[in-house]
């Protein structure tokens, strides 16, 4: 394990954005903290440029969540901390860890409203727009609001994941019977088969020898 002024030397180079922030973001008592906790730690803090990796933050972040010691504010903030940090590149915005912290950002906000806006500015953004998994937590999300619309505004929801191509679709049909919802999927147009173009052929006539008899020509006889 390394030594604590390691770890937070490591923070300020790498995660510190703010005078007051600091090493508590983190939400390890490095004295404390378990083998599982400190590897992961050293994934993002020691790693060269692991600081930047959507699966390390990834999994950080949900370990975290997983131990429940921690309140709601605390989390989102170490959450927010990984968004502003990784880059969102075109990879980054369909990498499934980036994908799934967005999603653990949105779990975590205590207003529905604010949760359910968030999935249009990942649309803006083009973040996870050809996940399944994007499409049917927001549908999912729409199905727990008290509202007699909520079904049509899911269908549309899940529709746009269709038209968009998400993957797996299988995943997304199955989210859509689970909700009693009817997806009427775009049938695929036939693929028009050309017709052929009929091709001259040169046909070459030998002249015939003088001393052949040409058919049906009456021969003579003397």
């Amino acid at each position: 394990m390394h030594e604590l002024e390691e770890y937070l030397r490591a923070f300020s180079n790498k995660l510190k954005t703010r005078a007051r922030e600091d090493f508590k973001i983190l939400l390890c008592d490095v004295a404390s903290a378990d083998n599982l906790h400190i590897d992961l730690l050293n994934n993002l803090l020691i790693e060269a440029d692991g600081h930047h990796s959507p699966l390390h933050w990834n999994a950080y972040v949900s370990y975290i969540m997983k131990r429940g010691t921690d309140s709601k504010p605390q989390i989102l903030r170490l959450v927010n901390k990984a968004l502003e940090v990784i880059p969102e590149t075109i990879e980054n915005k369909e990498n499934i860890n980036f994908i799934e912290i967005h999603l653990h950002s949105i779990g975590l906000k205590t207003d529905t409203i604010s949760a359910i806006n968030y999935y249009d500015f990942m649309m803006k953004k083009n973040i996870g727009k050809k996940k399944s998994i994007v499409y049917i937590s927001w549908a999912k999300l729409i199905m727990e609001i008290s509202s007699n619309s909520n079904k049509t505004k899911a269908k549309a929801v899940m529709m746009k994941g269709c038209e968009a191509g998400a993957e797996p679709q299988h995943e997304l049909l199955a989210a859509a019977e689970e909700m009693e919802i009817q997806l009427v999927l775009a049938t695929t147009r036939p693929v028009p088969v050309p017709v052929p173009v009929p091709v001259a052929v040169a046909v070459v006539v030998e002249e015939q020898d003088e001393e052949t008899v040409k058919v049906n020509e009456p021969i003579s006889v003397s």
